[in-house]
């Protein structure tokens, strides 16, 4: 979640500069409270989908899936909510399953490395 969240939040963000679309288009009335940031990538996207790609990757099936179901419904909140583009959320996609798959890669090459210490 925190290089997510370096990623999104604090690099790609501030590079691409993407006003929001409630910003961009005054006549949409925001449903929550505007965040003050810029719109590409979603970070809570990232976030929720790289937690759901670990516990897919980890966890028996039916948390992953339950996992990614809720990830999904996520995304699909920043976009009704008119948070976000779509393109946002999909790099916000990209990104949580690409730090997911990396985080339990290493997790399960670390938790190897423990047990064949014993």
């Amino acid at each position: 979640i925190t290089v997510g969240f370096l990623l999104t939040n604090v690099l790609l963000k501030n590079i691409v500069a993407r006003p929001r679309p409630f910003d961009a288009y005054t006549e949409i009335i925001s449903l929550i409270t505007k965040p003050t940031d810029f719109s590409f990538p979603s970070g809570h996207t990232g976030s929720a989908f790289a937690v759901a790609t670990v516990m897919l990757m980890c966890m028996p099936a039916r948390y992953g899936v339950t996992a990614i179901v809720a990830s999904a419904l996520i995304a699909f909140s920043r976009l009704y909510n008119a948070a976000h583009y779509p393109t946002d959320v999909l790099c916000g996609m990209l990104i949580g399953i690409i730090t997911g798959v990396i985080a339990s890669l290493l997790y399960k090459k670390y938790q190897k490395k423990c047990n064949e210490g014993e």
